[in-house]
This record gives C-alpha cells, sequence and structure tokens, in this order.
C-alpha cells in the first residue's frame, strides 16, 4: 500500500497541474472545490504520515512525506493559499443531506 501511495501523490500533483490551464496571480485566492478537497486530503495524508507508528523500509517514509509535501506546496501555489493554517477545505458533507 505505501509504494502505490508513494506513486500516487506525485502522480496527482501532475494531473492536477496538468489540467490547469489559466494562471492565478500573486496573492489571489482561487475557488476550485476539486483543488481545495486534494489540499485537504493531502494534509490529512501528511498528518496520518507523520504519526504513523508502523515500521517502514529505510526512507519511505521520508520520502513519502516529501512527496505529499510536494503535492501540498503545488496546490498551494495553484490556489493562491497563503497561510496553510487558515486554509479551510471542503464540507464533507454528502450531497442531499441538510
Amino acid at each position: 500500500m505505501f509504494s502505490k501511495l508513494c506513486r500516487l501523490v506525485p502522480a496527482l500533483a501532475i494531473v492536477i497541474l496538468a489540467g490547469q490551464r489559466d494562471e492565478v496571480s500573486l496573492g489571489q485566492e482561487r475557488n476550485d472545490p476539486d483543488l481545495r478537497a486534494a489540499l485537504h486530503e493531502l494534509r490529512d495524508a501528511r498528518k496520518w504520515l507523520q504519526e504513523a507508528k508502523d515500521s517502514w523500509p529505510p526512507g519511505y517514509k521520508a520520502r513519502a512525506l516529501q512527496s505529499t509535501e510536494d503535492a501540498i506546496q503545488s496546490i498551494r501555489t495553484i490556489l493562491g493559499v497563503n497561510d496553510l493554517n487558515a486554509f479551510r477545505g471542503v464540507e464533507r458533507r454528502p450531497r442531499g443531506c441538510g
């Protein structure tokens, strides 16, 4: 599973970056629900990796954390998010639920 995660995170960032056609001005925050959701999930994944107590092969955890951090930085740049701590992701309520 870990090797899939290591391949998925950079691939996700590349797909997201390739799909963006217009540029964001510096300091201007963009409202793209899919990218906001991806950033939210990547923050959760980073936290999970940091707290993971599993035994990892040498270097794997560090590479996964670096790949996740690279993807977070790429999406932050696209969205124009300056303060990641103040960033709100997306509502996780299923559609149609009051």
